[in-house]
């Protein structure tokens, strides 16, 4: 948890997803056109008497293979695959069930907060708890969600986040102010976890 002196528990949640469906997608657009282009090669140059179709299905899997194993170290490259509304789809769902499953929503006063960052899509989700939106409009957080997003795609990701995690701080000292019997609600802790929406994707959480 990021504890802030009013007492409001915050979580940050860093998301690296992966899109087996944009893998495939990848996969199939680099593998085919280039086996086209290595069997009717190597068919002129070895004087290939046989079936080029035989030839091109033996290429077109070994290609297969090799973007299989090398386009996961290349997340720039296949990201360009994910389906339109894919991706926002998906960070809006992680980040809501990242809410609930870290118990941001367990707070004496509903005043809970996630910022939930994925990585691949550079995207940014700020959820508040009832206690807060009670108060405050959701229009609150589309600064600091631009702020947060734009200095993660200057690679400033660490001024950046501890910028946006002081003024939601100081936002939110206005509202709810320091009690005497404050305390602190959810256990300090980071957590790597298995994705519950992907087997291979990843996150990384700071409570």
């Amino acid at each position: 948890m990021v504890p802030w002196h009013n007492g409001c528990p915050c979580c940050l949640g860093v998301y690296a997803p992966v899109y087996p469906a944009a893998y495939l997608r990848a996969n199939l657009f680099f593998s085919f056109p280039l086996a086209l282009a290595l069997a009717y090669t190597l068919a002129r140059q070895l004087w290939w008497l046989g079936n080029l179709l035989w030839l091109f299905l033996a290429i077109f899997c070994a290609n297969f293979f090799i973007f299989r194993l090398c386009l996961p170290l290349f997340p720039w490259l296949w990201r360009w695959f994910i389906a339109p509304g894919q991706a926002a789809y998906e960070v809006e769902r992680e980040a809501l069930l990242s809410f609930y499953s870290e118990n941001l929503h367990h707070t004496r006063q509903a005043t809970g907060i996630l910022i939930f960052i994925s990585v691949l899509e550079r995207r940014v989700w700020i959820l508040a708890d009832s206690g807060i939106n009670a108060v405050l409009p959701p229009s609150t957080w589309q600064g600091l969600v631009g702020e947060l997003t734009r200095g993660i795609r200057a690679c400033e990701q660490g001024p950046a986040i501890i910028g946006v995690v002081e003024r939601i701080g100081a936002l939110l000292a206005q509202t709810f102010p320091s009690e005497a019997d404050d305390r602190n609600e959810l256990a300090d802790l980071i957590v790597r976890k298995p994705s519950d929406r992907l087997r291979t994707g990843h996150s990384l959480v700071i409570r």
